[in-house]
């Protein structure tokens, strides 16, 4: 069980198997992120809805799973795209959500 779980498991009731379920899909959701935001980077800004989508989806997940700090992490980045700050700006968040996703 990962220290982020530990902090928020007393305040979900989901099911360890779902839980498990759902940590299984988060390198499928890291995927679709970073597909969205290499894009971006190399000229498509109409993807930023696709990114915004996707990190908007992992923020509710991530809270309803009780996985605090990446929640935290989720609607950080979901406020950055919606102040519509720049890559630039936003690449330690991302970073940020990326090794929190591989590290579970």
């Amino acid at each position: 069980m990962s220290l982020d779980m530990e902090e928020t498991a007393a305040y979900h009731d989901v099911p360890p198997a779902l839980r498990e379920k759902f940590r299984a899909s988060l390198p499928e959701r890291l995927d679709i992120i970073q597909t969205a935001w290499k894009a971006i980077s190399e000229g498509t800004p109409s993807e930023f809805a696709t990114l915004r989508l996707h990190v908007h989806r992992l923020a509710g997940a991530t809270g309803t799973y009780g996985y605090a700090q990446l929640h935290a992490t989720s609607c950080r980045l979901e406020a950055a795209i919606d102040a519509g700050q720049s890559l630039d700006a936003m690449e330690p968040l991302y970073l940020e959500l990326r090794i929190a996703i591989e590290s579970l």
